[in-house]
């Protein structure tokens, strides 16, 4: 019967225990969110694939800010993308958002000089559960490539100025 008290006594302290943390933690100053994209541009000239991974703050609701690092392939080549990503929410739905973002920054790739870009678009933000989305959108991309000519004639290089449009589906975390 002792043995069972003391075992009893430390079953009730250890539940205790467990239960006694707060409630309700104090709330992040800044929430994280986290998203993999991928992408995919289907306009001429250059039909494209790309995949990014995009961490950065939620201020509130209606604003995110964050930076990514992504793969993309074209009949260019393969380059690797750096971004600093920005997504604005508008309510539409009780688990629906309109989205509108805008994603730029450069491109390198060591066979090429790297160049810029930018990426505006819209889409809808499907809300899951709490700390998931689904997100759809579709976009226009301007990038400036650098490209070599095998002519003596004109100048060496040249900028090929790309315009697409294309499709994207996030995972946001």
């Amino acid at each position: 019967m002792k043995k069972f008290s003391v075992l009893l006594a430390l079953l009730l302290l250890a539940t205790g225990a467990v239960s006694a943390k707060p409630k309700h933690p104090a709330p992040r100053l800044f929430p994280y969110q986290g998203e993999v994209s991928l992408r995919g541009a289907v306009s001429a000239p250059t039909p494209g694939l790309g995949i990014s991974y995009i961490n950065g703050v939620r201020f509130n609701p209606y604003l995110f800010v964050g930076g990514g690092i992504g793969l993309h392939s074209n009949d260019y080549g393969i380059y690797v993308p750096l971004s600093l990503d920005i997504k604005g929410y508008i309510p539409v739905g009780r688990h629906t958002d309109f989205m509108f973002f805008c994603d730029g920054g450069l491109m390198f790739d060591p066979e090429h000089p790297s160049h810029g870009f930018i990426r505006p678009g819209f889409g809808l933000n499907f809300h899951v559960v709490k700390s998931f989305a689904i997100n759809i959108g579709f976009y226009y991309e301007y990038a400036p490539y650098e490209r070599n000519r095998n002519s003596t004639e004109l100048p060496s290089t040249y900028t090929q100025r790309i315009h697409s449009i294309g499709f994207a589906l996030g995972f946001s975390f």
